[in-house]
């Protein structure tokens, strides 16, 4: 092996740490449910948030299968919630998600 293969090598295996991988591979699992997707595109798309009703109608699921993925996405700091009078808003917390997803910025 010459000199630039390990310089490759050395390079490769920096860009492979364990905790950056862990962290895309976490992001990753999270957005793959094919509900969190559509959820996270919505909420890119809406620069006051949504509320789970919200959601759950564009959706037309139920409002306890999106509450479930809404705490899902929040444990995984994908979103926030404020509270606004009796409802919850959900906005996008990690600006990262864009990178992600690809999803231009509204």
């Amino acid at each position: 092996m010459d000199f630039m293969e390990k310089m490759a090598i050395t390079k490769l295996r920096k860009h492979l740490d364990q905790r950056k991988m862990k962290d895309y591979y976490n992001m990753i699992r999270v957005i793959s449910g094919p509900v969190r997707f559509k959820i996270l595109i919505m909420l890119s798309r809406s620069p006051k948030g949504l509320s789970v009703t919200d959601i759950a109608r564009t959706l037309n699921g139920s409002l306890s299968r999106i509450s479930h993925q809404m705490r899902i996405l929040k444990r995984s700091k994908l979103v926030a919630a404020q509270r606004d009078s009796r409802s919850m808003i959900y906005s996008l917390e990690n600006p990262r998600i864009y990178e992600y997803l690809e999803v231009p910025r509204v």
